[in-house]
């Protein structure tokens, strides 16, 4: 059901059954429940349809409301439950440092539980720069939208910045506007994106730029531009 959207509620379980491969395969290899994929995705909240008995909730997890919820398979209502990651990450954050690892090993991490994504990002292909952790780096979310996201991070060193979006090689792109450079985007523990962040106050433009679109709105124009001079052509003639 896509009835969470129209609440701005994002889902890490979709509202379409056409998902991502890489997406769909590593949530069927760890599912959602694992503390490191709950922070690698950014989960605050877990709705659930069974209250979990006290002496069998995880300690990460708190009951914080209940109430009626409408059940679109079923067509009736029922009682759902909210509870509160207490461990959840935000969208953004740094960490100390990075490794190089193959997608099993990856997710044989994630399987852990006591994996911290803040401690370590995977990676899948070697990075050349060199990152120096900063505990006293910030990052603010400037504008967030489906297709175009501002950051502001200011470090003394170069951090790695995980970004909590699911990672798709075609059509983003990351913009570094204070140095006018592009910025290469990585994927991170087989899922989400994360960049290497420059010294210093800076900002950075993610977008969705596939160039289908463009090569769409080039061939739009063009029909416009030739179906007005026809229609100018038949009213001169």
């Amino acid at each position: 059901s896509n009835r969470w959207s129209a609440f701005n509620i994002e889902s890490v379980s979709g509202y379409h059954p056409a998902k991502l491969h890489s997406y769909d395969n590593i949530i069927k290899d760890t599912g959602f429940m694992m503390p490191a994929i709950m922070q690698t995705l950014n989960i605050k909240y877990i709705i659930s349809l069974h209250k979990m008995p006290e002496d069998q909730k995880p300690k990460y997890l708190e009951l914080i409301f209940s109430g009626s919820i409408y059940l679109e398979s079923k067509k009736q209502y029922s009682t759902g439950y909210i509870y509160l990651y207490k461990n959840y990450f935000d969208r953004f954050y740094f960490s100390k440092s990075i490794s190089v690892l193959d997608e099993k090993d990856q997710i044989k991490e994630l399987n852990n539980y006591y994996f911290n994504p803040k401690e370590v990002s995977m990676l899948s292909e070697l990075v050349n720069e060199k990152i120096e952790y900063d505990k006293n780096a910030s990052i603010q979310l400037i504008k967030w939208s489906p297709n175009e996201i501002i950051i502001k991070t200011n470090s003394d060193t170069r951090q790695f910045l995980n970004i909590s979006e699911v990672f798709y090689p075609d059509g983003w792109i990351v913009k570094n506007t204070t140095k006018n450079n592009n910025v290469k985007i990585y994927k991170v523990n087989s899922l989400i994106r994360g960049i290497i962040t420059e010294p210093g106050e800076n900002f950075y433009v993610i977008e969705y730029k596939p160039i289908e679109n463009n090569r769409g709105s080039i061939i739009s124009a063009a029909s416009f531009i030739i179906l007005f001079s026809l229609i100018i052509l038949g009213i001169k003639n």
